[in-house]
């Protein structure tokens, strides 16, 4: 948070807003399904692992500003991955990407003694302790020959970012742009400035005119990105009205198929049941034509039917 302060100088006092700095960091990123992002400072030390099967470049983004100024973007995949591709562009960062992929055993190797919570963790550490591992001497070097007074963390990034550590120091040394701790914005503008202070803020606004071009473009880009997924939204939601719609038609002739079915069998019940009476109807047919055949070879006798007989005897 800023805090308003008075600062004196020999002339007179000034008025000026003085914001917290916040420190470089190292941040190695796993992008995919679930994404993982490990923020370490530019000792090696470990501030963030977080990682969410949601995470959008935002989302990732926005972690990389709260736990710091992103120095460095890593990756441990080859060939370097889009989204890490993009946030390095968006921060104006040094990317560090392997040769070649980062083997498992690499990576639990060099993870095991730092808490994470899954394997997507475990690869964003790998690849943020990759890239410091590279620059290690390089920082350690620094830390020796780094003059008293300058800020360590400014010189270190200066120098990642190619210049020499002459270069770094002396551009350090500028009036304002050394104060322990603090970024210092002037909100006098009736003050006249020294000419070197001039140049000094003339840089710092053209690299500011840079990152602003940048930004500009990585928000083209996800624009043209967001338009790009609404079309694939659009087809895919069509496709997915289509799959219901066949879906549905082969439910419909499923059912209609089931119902069929039934009636087939019904009918070959009532089938096997009418051939069955058929049979007792055929055998009737076939004894009638035998008594018929009889009668009309020998003439019939007629018979009486008495409804009791009963023998008597005469004594």
């Amino acid at each position: 948070m800023r805090r308003y302060e008075q600062i004196h100088t020999s002339s007179k006092k000034v008025d000026r807003y003085v914001t917290p700095r916040r420190s470089y960091t190292i941040v190695g990123i796993d992008p995919g399904t679930t994404t993982a992002v490990a923020v370490l400072d530019l000792k090696g030390n470990v501030i963030k692992t977080v990682s969410s099967r949601s995470f959008s470049i935002s989302d990732i983004i926005e972690v990389m500003v709260e736990t710091g100024r992103p120095i460095i973007v890593a990756t441990d995949k080859y060939p370097t991955p889009g989204t890490v591709e993009k946030i390095k562009r968006a921060f104006n960062a040094i990317l560090h990407a392997p040769s070649t992929s980062l083997s498992i055993g690499q990576k639990i190797k060099d993870t095991k003694d730092i808490e994470h919570s899954n394997d997507h963790e475990r690869d964003a550490l790998a690849a943020a302790l990759d890239a410091y591992r590279s620059h290690k001497n390089k920082l350690t070097q620094i830390e020796r020959k780094a003059p008293e007074g300058i800020d360590l963390d400014e010189i270190k990034a200066l120098i990642l970012k190619g210049h020499s550590l002459e270069s770094a120091v002396a551009l350090l040394k500028k009036p304002f742009a050394s104060v322990e701790d603090t970024e210092i914005v002037d909100t006098s503008p009736d003050e006249t400035l020294p000419q070197q202070d001039v140049s000094f803020y003339r840089m710092i606004i053209k690299r500011q005119d840079e990152q602003i071009t940048r930004l500009e473009s990585y928000v083209n880009e996800l624009k043209q990105t967001i338009v790009e997924d609404q079309q694939n939204i659009a087809k895919l939601t069509g496709k997915i009205d289509f799959l219901r719609s066949k879906e549905a038609k082969r439910l419909k002739t499923s059912k209609e198929i089931a119902l069929r079915d039934k009636e087939i069998k019904r009918l070959s019940q009532e089938f096997g049941k009418n051939k069955k009476i058929n049979k007792d109807l055929q055998r009737r047919i076939k004894t009638l034509k035998k008594i018929s055949s009889v009668e009309v070879e020998e003439p019939l006798k007629a018979i009486h039917v008495l409804k009791s007989f009963i023998r008597t005897l005469y004594s």
